[in-house]
């Protein structure tokens, strides 16, 4: 949570439904418009 702070991004939202905890972590940048030859995005 402090990384996202740091970066100027919302908090993960965190919910838990039954027999599943569901984790939502927002980007600045859509994943699909990166060099597709770098997977993910490092903070």
């Amino acid at each position: 949570m402090q990384s996202c702070r740091e970066q100027g991004l919302p908090e993960p939202k965190i919910e838990i439904v039954p027999n599943f905890v569901n984790l939502t972590i927002w980007f600045k940048d859509l994943l699909s418009a990166q060099d597709p030859t770098r997977p993910y995005k490092t903070l």
